[in-house]
């Protein structure tokens, strides 16, 4: 997988999200990808994880939380077009140190 600076822009990470990558002084070695998304509303929590970039899992958790689980998981095949319309709907993009947990 490439995880270069111009594949980040591509998927439209953000300019300050690439630059924890690149500076950081643990940068993310797992096979993880370094970033997730994230949405926040008045009923609940929802969050893009990728273990094996396009391939995501999609947790959703209804507020107020009441456990550490998602209360439903989906995987998803990110794609150019789904990218656009999960932006559109207010996901936003969080490199994996900005957050201990995700809810």
């Amino acid at each position: 997988m490439k995880r270069t600076r111009e594949f980040y822009l591509e998927l439209k990470v953000p300019e300050d999200k690439i630059l924890l990558e690149e500076n950081s002084p643990y940068p993310y070695q797992s096979s993880a990808f370094p970033f997730f998304m994230y949405k926040v509303n008045h009923e609940s929590i929802q969050a893009i994880t990728f273990h094996e970039y396009p391939r995501g899992l999609i947790l959703s958790v209804k507020l107020p939380s009441q456990s550490v689980q998602a209360d439903e998981t989906g995987e998803i095949d990110m794609t150019k077009y789904l990218l656009e319309a999960l932006l559109s709907e207010g996901f936003e993009w969080f490199h994996s140190s900005e957050m201990d947990t995700l809810w």
